[in-house]
């Protein structure tokens, strides 16, 4: 395909690297982000950088110390513009700041566990509960888990959940008061705020490897699936909460053999059944389907490096952004838009089918009818996968583009703005560290590469 010319990418260039960011979910701030410093010395920042519609510019608006590099940061999951403008950030605390019309922020409190304690266990983990607003919980080394009450900024509870380091906690996307981690010692526990005396432990790993457990990731689409990753072993297995003996079906990333462990896991956030993973060291992305139990349905083959990031866009269905060491950002389409706009792109894979929205519903009860028996019959893997866009960055990846890719490539570059201070295009590119679709209902993904953040409109 040819890249229309309304295709663009802004860039803004950081004086530091830039070791996270996150987008805000404000309805009226949809152009807004924050990125986080990595300085190797106690003066770390965070700076709030906001995309101007009339100069077509990435500009930078505020900007507050966060001393450590901060670990994880969300904005708050509000879309209304009623509430409060805050931003969460975790590093040897949790800290919440708030934003006053992008003139002034305030860090409004720094929530300490530890307070008769010189020590502070880092953090590994954050996630803003997504119903119950008012609701923060974060995971740490030292075992335990904290849920803080923002609005009175007071520490509802601290809990020691595990046996050793707590990975990750992730909130229910339905239910207020249901949360899960995952442990180095080899357990996912469920947790309900009414009832924390008590846990339910929903997967535990076998005696006598005790393999650690890395990520868990509820499913945003139903809210009795949670996908939980391993920290050495190439599988995935994905959680049914209504049944809580053994996982309900356990997924291999490969379709060959491989002991890689899982890097990514993300699911599709507009097919409940479909997860995305990429492995270690492996410059595949693997498509898995719950339905079924042999290989991936499909397997996204184009980076000529290991992949660091993905991301599924959550307004285009079936689009997905990969990006890797080989410095490529690709867009793969793999599914049925939901929207007219990218009416002209290349459709490499139909994996969602033609079925029309309105009968998704009825159709997702019968899928779940069939899990809870026998499976249904594998797909048909494809047996190609084309992007329907790649951006390379630097010379190390361009002999991979063949003569049209090449001449897309070409016309976003030109596109691309200069760098600070009016120097010109830098060759020297690292790998692509993040990139993350903003989510509100816009075509916009945001990339890290070293001190850049790009901003590519599609």
């Amino acid at each position: 395909m040819s890249v229309s010319t309304s295709n663009s990418v802004y860039r803004y260039c950081a004086p530091w690297q830039i070791y996270s960011f996150a987008w805000s979910r404000r309805a009226d701030q949809k152009y807004r982000l924050a990125i986080g410093s990595l300085i190797d010395q106690y003066r770390n920042v965070i700076r709030i950088v906001k995309f101007d519609e009339e100069k077509k510019k990435i500009n930078p608006v505020l900007e507050f110390r966060h001393n450590y590099p901060c670990t994880a940061m969300q904005f708050l999951p509000d879309r209304s513009n009623r509430q409060r403008d805050l931003i969460a950030t975790a590093g040897d605390y949790l800290r919440l700041h708030e934003i006053f019309e992008d003139e002034a922020v305030a860090t409004i409190c720094k929530l300490d566990s530890e307070q008769h304690c010189d020590y502070a266990a880092p953090l590994t983990s954050l996630d803003w509960n997504p119903v119950a607003k008012q609701i923060i919980g974060c995971g740490s080394i030292d075992t335990t888990v904290c849920i803080w009450d923002i609005q009175r900024s007071e520490l509802l509870y601290q809990l020691i959940a595990h046996d050793h380091e707590v990975f990750d906690l992730s909130f229910s996307s339905s239910h207020q008061n249901l949360f899960v981690t995952a442990s180095y010692d080899g357990t996912a526990r469920l947790f309900d705020l009414r009832r924390l005396k008590n846990s339910t432990i929903i997967y535990e790993q076998p005696e006598p490897s005790k393999e650690p457990l890395l990520r868990c990731e509820w499913c945003p689409t139903r809210s009795h699936y949670v996908a939980v990753t391993h920290l050495r072993s190439p599988k995935v297995s994905i959680l049914d909460l209504r049944v809580t003996d053994n996982p309900v079906i356990e997924l291999i990333g490969h379709s060959e053999p491989s002991k890689e462990p899982l890097l990514r896991c993300e699911w599709c956030p507009t097919r409940s059944h479909y997860v995305a993973v990429t492995h270690l060291r492996s410059p595949k992305v693997s498509i898995l389907d719950l339905r079924v139990t042999d290989n991936p349905v499909i397997e996204l083959i184009g980076h000529s490096g290991p992949i660091n990031s993905i991301s599924w866009s959550n307004f285009f269905l079936g689009h997905i952004a990969t990006g890797g060491e080989d410095k490529s950002v690709m867009l793969w389409k793999v599914g049925e838009e939901k929207s007219s706009r990218l009416s002209k792109t290349k459709i490499s894979v139909s994996l969602f089918g033609d079925d029309d929205e309105e009968d998704a519903d009825e159709k997702d009860e019968e899928e779940d009818a069939k899990l809870e028996g026998a499976f249904e019959k594998a797909l048909p893997l494809p047996t190609h996968s084309d992007t329907f866009l790649t951006l390379r960055y630097g010379d190390s990846a361009s002999g991979a583009a063949d003569e049209k890719d090449e001449k897309e490539e070409e016309g976003w570059r030109e596109r691309r703005g200069r760098t600070r201070g009016g120097e010109e295009r830098r060759e020297d590119w690292g790998p692509i560290t993040s990139l993350k679709w903003a989510h509100n209902e816009v075509n916009w993904l945001g990339v890290v590469v070293d001190d850049y953040l790009e901003l590519l409109c599609i």
